[in-house]
């Protein structure tokens, strides 16, 4: 329940692996190891974080605004993720997460560019009803580039990638949602690495 501006944030985290949480989550209820809960994020919020043993790096959550640069190096499970919320983002680099890079839900979001890689499963996946704009994205060394489900629209200006199994995949995954759409307007997907369930669109 803050408003940030003007703020730069470094988090390094424990690397031991006797130290990482295998529950999703903490004894707080919260996923994350760095929290952003009700946030204002108004202008020139920087956000740099290292070494995670959390099911999400980072876990925003009911917040609004711009955020500048984020950066997040070596996550055990997610690297960031964002829910209930409306933000954008100018510039997002994340390299090596053991699950998804960027995870958003219920929300509206925009990111301006991304770097991304090493992303064991997703580098970008969207549901819950969600819209993302990214301007543009590269991505490298990841099982799945692109994911919208669950009645969510993704919107991809610019793509380039390599070392991925599948480029773009949108489709429903739970019953009280429909699939997903996304629009790649400039990219360099081959018609082979894009596949979309019955009820969901790759345009």
């Amino acid at each position: 329940e803050s408003d940030l501006q003007n703020i730069n944030i470094n988090y390094t985290g424990l690397i031991d692996k006797k130290e990482i949480n295998t529950g999703r989550f903490n004894k707080n209820g919260l996923t994350g190891c760095l929290n952003f809960i009700k946030i204002n994020f108004k202008h020139n919020v920087n956000i740099n974080y290292e070494n995670s043993n959390c099911e999400d790096s980072i876990n925003i959550r009911n917040s609004k605004g711009k955020i500048k640069n984020l950066s997040i190096i070596n996550s055990f499970s997610d690297a960031l993720d964002i829910d209930f919320s409306d933000i954008s983002i100018e510039n997002v680099i994340i390299n090596k997460a053991e699950n998804d890079c960027v995870d958003f839900s219920f929300g509206k979001y925009k990111i301006k560019k991304t770097s991304l890689y090493n992303c064991k499963d997703k580098s970008v996946s969207l549901g819950e009803r969600s819209t993302l704009e990214i301007e543009n994205a590269s991505i490298f060394n990841s099982n799945i580039a692109l994911v919208s489900k669950d009645s969510s629209i993704l919107d991809v200006k610019i793509i380039d990638h390599k070392n991925v199994n599948i480029c773009a995949s949108a489709y429903n995954k739970k019953q009280e949602f429909d699939g997903g759409i996304i629009f790649l307007n400039n990219n360099k997907c081959k018609t082979e690495n894009i596949n979309n369930d019955g009820s969901s669109k790759v345009i």
